[in-house]
């Protein structure tokens, strides 16, 4: 990465985080700092699940714990089980909450005003789509794309407003039984699989593969929420997908679309995708793409298992940090799963709920050991990324030999796999 880039982010952080008094100890003049006020506005008027809070403001569930007890401590904020699950721990505003909430409210207002009155008119609508825009690119480096299970929920939850939304904009509507099939098994590995794309922890997109021995990768439901699009996330996934088929062994991706799909049949164009022929018989279908893939000589990924002999060092760094992206990614989630577990259980004294304390138990020893999977390849993929700055793995930029594909395999950890935490999370 460029260091001049890496050094403009870190002057507008010091810029921004100056300017909106976030260094102050008492926020808006409030008494209290930024960490808290935030989780007070957060939690809003209809109260908020804890993991909710904690996937939307990216917190430690300790720090956010600490936070949450500061404000109860101040009489604004209230935190019991829920009415509808006794799992879940909520967090409500009281009176005193909600009255501090209007205040912030009206400072906020005032302190964004502050911002804007020195400028002209002209100056003003420069600093407000600059925002814009920073806005959008920091919500899309925020998005988190790895596989999932398609039986998970945040799967289920992609694939059925996938459905609904075909439904809708469909000349006819959308039946999925009379659609070629994409189910369950021909979306989990070997025969395929699913990647799914959430920011702040909530899903956002997906899109899926199928594999097929010596033929062409079908890609399958490419999805985008709506309050995503604009984000490049139909681009990264179907690049993604891309690189998925090509590290299965396949030479082509095939798909198919429907003409009212227009923006699905624009990125495809733009992505290199040209139209050929009907390979299938789909009835809803219109348009039919294919796009040959780059070969990767030795470069076939199973698991997490990654070689990268015929690749230069620009491309080995980049997919070696996306996979440990994925990695911390998850190990994030399985440590959110294991605090939760921690937390129901020093309330059992409280409920006298037993029989979910030992639920938790043995949910946190499968986190626990998951977890420890995935620093090991955490540390596996820093020790191949400090091999390729030594100019010792993948292609040497100032020899430009290979190195063999054995000597990638020398690392143990390498051999880890971590699909129990991928179908987990």
């Amino acid at each position: 990465m460029d260091s001049q880039l890496v050094g403009q982010v870190r002057r507008f952080n010091r810029t921004v985080t100056q300017r909106i008094g976030a260094l102050n100890d008492a926020f808006l003049a409030r008494g209290r700092p930024l960490g808290q006020a935030r989780v007070l506005w957060e939690i809003g008027p209809g109260g908020s699940d804890v993991r909710a809070l904690r996937s939307r403001l990216d917190l430690d569930s300790g720090y956010l714990s600490r936070l949450l007890r500061s404000l109860e401590q101040d009489g604004l904020v209230a935190v019991g089980r829920s009415g509808t699950d006794g799992r879940v721990r909520k967090a409500r505003l009281t009176p005193r909450g909600l009255a501090e909430r209007t205040v912030l409210d009206r400072r906020s207002d005032d302190a964004a005003l502050a911002i804007l009155a020195p400028l002209s008119d002209r100056q003003r609508t420069r600093l407000v789509s600059a925002m814009g825009e920073v806005e959008r690119l920091l919500a899309a480096s925020a998005v988190h794309v790895a596989r999932c299970d398609p039986r998970h929920p945040d799967a289920r939850f992609c694939l059925r407003a996938y459905f609904t939304e075909l439904a809708e904009r469909f000349d006819g509507g959308f039946d999925p039984g009379r659609s070629i099939s994409a189910g369950d098994a021909e979306l989990t590995p070997p025969a395929g699989l699913l990647l799914v794309a959430t920011l702040h922890g909530e899903p956002v997109g997906c899109g899926a593969l199928k594999f097929h021995d010596g033929a062409p990768a079908e890609l399958k439901r490419m999805w985008v929420a709506p309050a995503a699009r604009g984000l490049g996330l139909g681009r990264r996934l179907l690049s993604s997908l891309e690189v998925e088929a090509a590290a299965s062994g396949a030479r082509t991706v095939r798909l198919e679309t429907n003409h009212t799909l227009t923006e699905a049949i624009g990125l495809y164009r733009a992505s290199g995708y040209r139209e050929v022929t009907a390979f299938n018989d789909e009835p809803y279908a219109q348009h039919w793409f294919e796009k040959n893939l780059d070969p990767m000589p030795g470069g076939r990924r199973e698991g997490f298992r990654l070689l990268l002999p015929s690749m230069d060092n620009e491309q080995a760094r980049a997919r070696l940090l996306a996979e440990r992206a994925e990695v911390e990614g998850l190990l994030r989630d399985t440590e959110r799963a294991g605090q939760e577990d921690r937390e129901t259980e020093d309330e059992v004294a409280e409920t006298g709920d037993y029989e979910d304390a030992a639920s938790s138990l043995a949910a946190e020893g499968q986190d626990d050991s998951v977890a420890e999977t995935l620093r090991e390849r955490r540390d596996a993929l820093d020790r191949a990324l400090k091999r390729l700055d030594d100019g010792t793995y993948g292609r040497s930029v100032r020899s430009g030999v290979p190195i063999p594909a054995e000597r990638l395999d020398a690392d143990p950890a390498a051999e880890l796999t971590i699909e129990e935490a991928r179908a987990r999370f």
